[in-house]
C-alpha cells in the first residue's frame, strides 16, 4: 500500500513538471522551487544551526561573529522565507 502510494506522488510529480516544461520558464521556475529548493533549504535551516552554535565560540574569537551568524543562518532564513515563489536572486526570469 505505501509503494502504492509512492508511485501515485512521484507519477504527479513528474507529469507536472512535464506540463510546465510545455507552460513556459517561469512556471517551471515555481515548480522546482516549491518541489525542491524551499524544501531542501528549509531542512538545511537546522544544519546550518547546529554547525553556527559549533562554530560560534571560533567567530566571537576572531571578532566575526556578526558575519558568521548572518551566512549560516540569517541568508538561508531569508532565502527560504524571504523571496517569492520562484523568484531566484539574479534570476532572469522575474516579471
Amino acid at each position: 500500500m505505501r509503494k502504492a502510494r509512492v508511485l501515485i506522488v512521484l507519477s504527479a510529480l513528474v507529469f507536472t513538471s512535464t506540463s510546465a516544461l510545455a507552460e513556459g520558464e517561469r512556471e517551471l521556475a515555481i515548480i522546482a522551487d516549491t518541489l525542491l529548493v524551499r524544501p531542501i533549504t528549509i531542512v538545511a535551516i537546522p544544519v546550518s544551526a547546529v554547525i553556527y552554535a559549533l562554530a560560534s565560540p571560533f567567530a566571537a574569537w576572531g571578532g566575526n561573529l556578526e558575519q558568521t551568524r548572518k551566512v549560516l543562518v540569517t541568508d538561508l532564513v531569508t532565502f527560504a522565507f524571504g523571496r517569492g515563489i520562484g523568484e531566484f536572486e539574479g534570476s532572469s526570469n522575474r516579471r
